[in-house]
């Protein structure tokens, strides 16, 4: 008797989880488009993306003992998901929603931040979304310094904001195995910013973080002749 009510709690819960994932995706993703142009995608009318579920929660509850195989799985479903529209209608709505799941589940997995860095910015043209996934990133990596650098580079060339450019910059630079440019180019953006405050707020900050004499002068020389 008791096996029998385990069964029918067990069909229950199945049930009421998946009618709750059909609205949570209807909230969320309230249309589908098909994609005749993708010669793999077997004419589906709906991305079965959507069917992956909204919370992480439940993906956990499928593979509770093993999540960083569960996101090994859905990293494969995301390359195949970005190479089938990059070649097709560059179109990446779900990308930043794959990765999100992927980085819940193996949040110290450096590659898939990176990547959607990359990929939020430069392919899908979403710099709001690749400074989310590397801020997410860094609550993992706070001493990585390629966080911080692709940071600094969106701010730059996506958002023209050199103050905040050189600021993420020159934290890259304080990090371990920091290219030694990376001072010199937090300068350079310091300086065209025009900011007279920040350089000089910029200057304090070069003589609290950079201990060898001859690369300090070097820095200051920088921020003088642009």
């Amino acid at each position: 008797m008791k096996t029998l009510c385990c069964y029918i709690l067990i069909v229950v819960l199945l049930t009421a989880t998946i009618l709750f994932q059909t609205r949570l995706l209807n909230e969320r993703f309230s249309f589908s488009f098909d994609n005749p142009e993708c010669p793999w995608c077997d004419g589906n009318q709906i991305d079965e993306i959507r069917f992956i579920p909204a919370k992480t929660l439940f993906i956990r509850l499928f593979a509770p003992a093993d999540p960083d195989l569960t996101a090994d799985f859905l990293w494969v479903r995301t390359k195949y998901y970005f190479g089938a529209h990059a070649v097709t209608d560059q179109d990446y709505f779900f990308l930043n929603y794959l990765l999100e799941k992927i980085t819940d589940l193996a949040p110290h997995w450096k590659v898939p931040y990176i990547f959607g860095a990359v990929v939020l910015y430069l392919e899908a043209q979403m710099p709001d979304d690749a400074l989310w996934i590397l801020d997410k990133g860094l609550a993992s990596f706070e001493d990585d310094w390629q966080f911080y650098f692709l940071k600094g580079y969106i701010y730059w060339k996506a958002f023209e904001n050199l103050e905040e450019a050189s600021q993420q910059i020159f934290e890259a630079s304080k990090q371990k195995d920091a290219p030694q440019y990376l001072r010199g180019l937090s300068a350079t953006l310091a300086s065209r910013s025009g900011n007279r405050a920040f350089m000089e707020t910029f200057y304090r900050i070069i003589d609290q973080h950079v201990d060898d004499p001859e690369q300090k002068q070097k820095i200051r020389e920088k921020l003088k002749g642009n």
